[in-house]
């Protein structure tokens, strides 16, 4: 605070009266005269002795006036000072205080409602590639940059505001409108090789990659061995799947089998390529017979996802994961009576 300082200076005009000198006698002959000239100067002085104090007092007075001004008037604006000090040491307490009010609200939870664990892999629309776009994470908004060309983890699906949001592996929800619904994967489908042990146990090792993931800790070995036999193929194996000799077995010698491990099964032999994908959309793998491929009039393998061009398999014959555009597969898959299980 800034104290402004006055000192009130008076100042006085000095008067001395000094005795008339003269080099006059005194005689009787003009001693009246004398007399009264004497009176006259000496009430002259007094006169004028009186008139300058007169002054004096007055000039006294009115300096000690301006100075009782000049120092009323320092002390209002002191007092004004002090009072916009006050005003603004006031105004930086409240905004301190409004500050602290702030850093101490309690920030809104952000709860998102009705989850569903999805456990997929997509991806985001092409039309957002490498762009910014919002999403929810540790309560907070945040920008999180597209990669159209990689697969998105879906870990589960949300409501916020009436609008669906799905989280991914990052922790982060994203709305459901970013996200492209025609592209959709079965994460962590095992692949496993029919061979060498079953030269023509392809039915029973697609069957055992859909068993695995759905958590059923059988190998392939294992349910090849409880796998039905028949001279029947609706029925059970036609011949051995570990010879090279061997058939094949269709979805109707299965079921019983996907039923008892799963708790449910689905012959959906004669589908079309959507209900296909509406089984991967729940995350349900799905055996497939394929005619005229890989060498064999049938073959079987497993499907896991889909895209906008292509059918996504497990091929236990090649132990490779192929992808087959949705002319070939519908032609193939139509070869051999679309035939289809799944639970």
């Amino acid at each position: 605070m800034l104290g402004i300082f006055c000192s009130t200076n008076v100042y006085a005009d000095d008067y001395t009266s000094q005795p008339s000198s003269s080099s006059e006698s005194y005689s009787p002959a003009n001693d009246s005269s004398n007399v009264t000239g004497d009176n006259s100067n000496q009430n002259s002085q007094d006169n004028n002795s009186d008139n300058h104090q007169d002054n004096n007092s007055n000039h006294q007075e009115n300096n000690s006036n301006e100075n009782n001004g000049n120092s009323n008037n320092n002390s209002n604006e002191n007092n004004n000072s002090n009072n916009n000090s006050n005003e603004n040491n006031n105004n930086n307490n409240s905004n301190n205080n409004s500050n602290e009010n702030n850093n101490n609200k309690p920030r809104r939870e952000i709860v998102f409602s009705d989850t569903k664990p999805l456990k997929y892999k997509t991806r985001f629309k092409q039309k957002w590639h490498k762009k910014l776009i919002n999403a929810y994470k540790n309560n907070e908004l945040i920008k999180h940059k597209v990669n159209s060309d990689v697969n998105v983890y879906i870990k589960q699906k949300g409501t916020l505001h009436s609008k669906t949001y799905y989280q991914i592996d990052s922790g982060a929800w994203i709305n459901a409108n970013y996200f492209d619904a025609g592209i959709r994967y079965i994460p962590n489908v095992p692949l496993i090789a029919q061979r060498p042990q079953l030269p023509t146990g392809c039915e029973i090792t697609a069957l055992t990659m859909m068993f695995q993931y759905a958590g059923v800790h059988k190998n392939k070995m294992q349910l090849a061995k409880e796998m039905p036999r028949s001279s029947n193929p609706n029925k059970g194996f036609v011949g051995s799947p570990y010879s090279k000799s061997g058939w094949y077995i269709y979805p109707k010698g299965l079921v019983k089998m996907v039923k008892k491990y799963l708790g449910s099964s689905k012959n959906m032999t004669g589908c079309s390529i959507n209900k296909i994908k509406k089984q991967v959309n729940i995350n349900h793998p799905v055996v497939v017979w394929l005619a005229h491929i890989d060498g064999f009039p049938n073959h079987a393998l497993t499907v896991y996802g889909y895209d906008h061009k292509y059918i996504y398999l497990n091929d236990p014959w090649r132990y490779k994961r192929i992808k087959l555009n949705y002319n070939n597969f519908s032609h193939l898959h139509a070869a051999d009576a679309k035939r289809t299980l799944s639970y």
